[in-house]
């Protein structure tokens, strides 16, 4: 009896499979060749388009050009790395969710790492607006580009009114209260 061995994927044929009898024909022996031979060369090439499903390693020159295919809407070439990774990730999703708040949301956390959308109901503005709330630090280009970004996500019939910038302090806080009593008296 034969012993058992373990195969790897690409090394695997069909004669490696069956029995010896077949196995050893000549002509099955040549078509278990010429499958090895082709499912080689099908391995090779998927393994070279296997672009989605490695955003995270890619390069950034090949990342920039994933963007262009995929339109991604808020890329710039100037931006980090890691976030250009999450909005060619996100792009089909957010084509797929434009004109919603979600889409909006997950913009925020994209580019600015924080945030969140109040609507108008939420703080009592006119119908249609919101506002975005954020502790990220904001500059006057990075705030004029991402008004230009939301533009394109958001539902056209709603307004951005502002990007509010919150800011957390940590630190001690001292509350004092006194209380003076006196009497007062008048003689006449």
């Amino acid at each position: 009896m034969e012993v058992l061995k373990m195969i790897k994927y690409k090394d695997g044929e069909p004669a490696s499979v069956l029995p010896y009898l077949l196995s050893s024909d000549p002509d099955i022996a040549a078509i278990s060749y010429a499958y090895k031979k082709a499912m080689a060369k099908l391995i090779v090439t998927s393994a070279q388009t296997v672009l989605y499903a490695d955003i995270e390693h890619m390069d950034e020159e090949l990342l920039d050009l994933m963007a262009l295919e995929s339109r991604a809407q808020y890329y710039k070439n100037d931006l980090p790395i890691e976030t250009k990774r999450k909005l060619v990730q996100s792009s089909l999703i957010w084509h797929q969710k434009a004109g919603t708040i979600g889409a909006v949301n997950e913009l925020i956390d994209t580019v600015l790492g924080e945030g969140e959308v109040v609507e108008w109901f939420n703080f009592g503005g006119a119908p249609g607006t919101f506002k975005i709330l954020t502790s990220a630090k904001l500059n006057d280009s990075s705030l004029s580009y991402f008004q230009e970004i939301i533009s394109k996500i958001k539902n056209m019939s709603s307004s951005l009114i502002s990007v509010e910038q919150s800011c957390k302090l940590d630190m001690d806080l001292y509350v004092g209260i006194g209380m003076v009593q006196t009497t007062k008296t008048v003689i006449k």
